[in-house]
Parts: C-alpha cells; sequence; structure tokens
C-alpha cells in the first residue's frame, strides 16, 4: 500500500528519551557527557577543537550558556570571552542542524522551516539555507511513510548517524582505551557494546541486504 501517513517517530522519540532531550542530543553530535555536564563550571575552560568529543578531556566545558555569554561580553567592555556560545551548535546553517536536517529528510521528516523565518540560535537572524543546499528544515519527529513502511519498517539514516555519534563516549568508557575507532565502531554497530548504552543501536549488519 502506497498511501502515506504523517506520523510521530517512535524510535525517535525513544532516542530523546534516552538521551534526556533535544538539546542533549544536538550537543552530543559534538561534545562528550562530561563536557556537556561542565557547561556552566567557572573553574572549567572551554575545550579545544581536538578535546571535543574527547572521552580523556573531563576537565573542560562544551560551551558557555547564551545568557552567562552575553553577560560576560558586557562585563568585558564588549570583548566576548573565550568560550563558544552554546547557541551556535543550533545555527540552522552550521554543520550539526544541516547534517540533521538533510538526514531527517531522507527518512521523510516533515519540513518545520522554511527560508526567510528566524533561526533557531536566537540570533534575531533570517533561514536562507542549510550547508547542504536545503531551503527548509526537516525534523525527524514527525515523519511521512507508506503503510506498508509502517507494518513491516523501513530504515532510519538519522537514527543511524545520530543515535551513533551521540553515544561514542558511552561506548568508549565500556572498552579497553587502546581501541581504535575502526574496531569502536564495528563492536557498536554490531550491538556489542548495547549493554552500556542508552539507546540500543542492534547488530547493524543484520539490516544489510
Amino acid at each position: 500500500m502506497s498511501d502515506s501517513i504523517v506520523n510521530f517517530s517512535p524510535d525517535y522519540l525513544s532516542l530523546l528519551g534516552a538521551m534526556n532531550d533535544e538539546v542533549t542530543l544536538i550537543l552530543s553530535m559534538q561534545c562528550t557527557s562530561d563536557q556537556i555536564a561542565n557547561i556552566g563550571d567557572a573553574t572549567k575552560g572551554q575545550c579545544s577543537a581536538g578535546e571535543m568529543g574527547d572521552v580523556a578531556a573531563t576537565g573542560c566545558a562544551c560551551c558557555m550558556t547564551n545568557n552567562d555569554y552575553v553577560l560576560a561580553t558586557s562585563r568585558n567592555t564588549g570583548t566576548p570571552p573565550p568560550y563558544t556560545n552554546c547557541n551556535s551548535f543550533f545555527d540552522d546553517e552550521g554543520p550539526i542542524l544541516s547534517k540533521l536536517s538533510l538526514l531527517a529528510s531522507h527518512d521523510g521528516g516533515v519540513a518545520v522551516k522554511s527560508a526567510g523565518e528566524k533561526k533557531y540560535d536566537g540570533s534575531g537572524d533570517d533561514f536562507a539555507k542549510t550547508l547542504d543546499g536545503q531551503t527548509e528544515i526537516h525534523t525527524a519527529l514527525l515523519q511521512s511513510h507508506t503503510v506498508n513502511d509502517l507494518m513491516f519498517g523501513y530504515p532510519s539514516a538519522y537514527l543511524g548517524t545520530a543515535a551513533f555519534r551521540a553515544q561514542i563516549d558511552q561506548a568508549r568508557r565500556a572498552l579497553p582505551s587502546t581501541l581504535s575507532d575502526t574496531d569502536l565502531a564495528k563492536q557498536m554497530l554490531t550491538g556489542q557494546v548495547d549493554a552500556d548504552l542508552k539507546f540500543r543501536l542492534g547488530d547493524m549488519a543484520a539490516y544489510l541486504p
């Protein structure tokens, strides 16, 4: 049956529950859980580009909240603090939301924003297009699928990327530190680390033709 139905994605809702909220999910695409937990701790400096996402770099912060960033800039006579503004992660035209929108569109995610509407990052700027050239922002929360898809299942580009990337630091803690990135990915994508993940990935290879 080819009739399409727009509905909430139960898998995406499960992922959000595992990650607590969408903000944490988006930050987890770049930072570890420790680095996210350090946000707001004045004793933690900004993570460098090399430290971002490194599970060994537990003493730095992912970013600074927008309120603190604006206040620090004002107190320093207009000079921004040596931190990344957390709002930059939510730029519709930035790398993270551009990728997530593209993946969501592949999964049948509906468009929730068009060119000319205000960005999510609080800048007040109008959204033009993503880094991939999309003039709409798509969400994985609401997806359009055929009846056959809903009855028999369908692959998810969004979950295959986001659920994997957001949980790398969890897997790193459970496996030997000497494990290469390639071997880590293999173990995660074949379900060997599921017991240590908040959102289980299963054996992805079982779904390949």
